[in-house]
């Protein structure tokens, strides 16, 4: 029997402390599984992660005037206190939701940028 396949997606950021306190506070996806310097993982299901690693100075460079199509979703147990959490806290009003397939999504960003969505359970 073939073991089950984990997925993760990979988000480089250039301030790792802002995004993991933002992940692991606001988002409260808890304590990481893996915290160091240049790399933290969130597990956010039973076989997926989400990673943020360091950008490195060249990959910073390279980022400048690009916009990542990159977007990814989480099921949270409490939309409306996520979403006052973010209010609170000094983010944007979260981005307008959207249906998609038939599923609620509200639209939001993270310190840098990248684009996230949130679903009740």
């Amino acid at each position: 029997m073939l073991k089950k396949s984990r997925f993760a997606i990979i988000l480089k950021v250039a301030n790792l402390d802002v995004c993991r306190s933002f992940y692991q506070n606001i988002l409260d996806l808890g304590d990481p599984e893996m915290n160091s310097s240049f790399r933290v993982e969130f597990r956010t299901g039973e076989d997926c992660s989400l990673i943020l690693e360091q950008q490195t100075p060249d990959e910073a460079l390279s980022a400048i005037d690009y916009e990542s199509p990159l977007s990814w979703k989480i099921r949270i147990k409490n939309l409306d206190e996520i979403k006052e959490r973010l209010l609170d806290n000094g983010y944007e009003m979260p981005l307008k939701a959207k249906d998609h397939n038939g599923e609620f999504l509200l639209g939001c960003k993270d310190p840098e940028g990248n684009t996230f969505y949130l679903q009740s359970e």
